[in-house]
């Protein structure tokens, strides 16, 4: 993906969303039975992972799109300061310094 593409955080891109916390809710509250049944632990773990790797994308995502916001943010304000031969820098000193 390109720095300046904005990343689409849809479903469809980032896979399924992680389920809902009543699975999660379910997890914990699950009979002792459940908890020493490994079939039921193996599915309670497969779960888990898959909200793992579905938060990790969001994330990815998301770190991508502060990345590509932050460069132009900072492309923009290197142009602002070319452009005006450092005056709005002078400016923002002297703001911060009458604080």
């Amino acid at each position: 993906m390109s720095r300046n593409a904005q990343p689409d955080l849809s479903t469809a891109q980032l896979g399924e969303e992680p389920s809902d916390a009543s699975d999660a809710d379910r997890a914990r509250t699950a009979p002792d039975r459940t908890r020493t049944d490994p079939t039921a632990l193996r599915a309670q773990v497969a779960v888990l992972e898959r909200d793992l790797a579905a938060r990790e994308a969001q994330v990815s995502a998301m770190r991508e799109q502060y990345e590509t916001v932050l460069a132009a943010h900072d492309e923009n304000e290197d142009r602002e300061l070319r452009t005006d031969g450092g005056q709005s820098l002078a400016d923002r000193i002297r703001r911060a310094l009458s604080l």
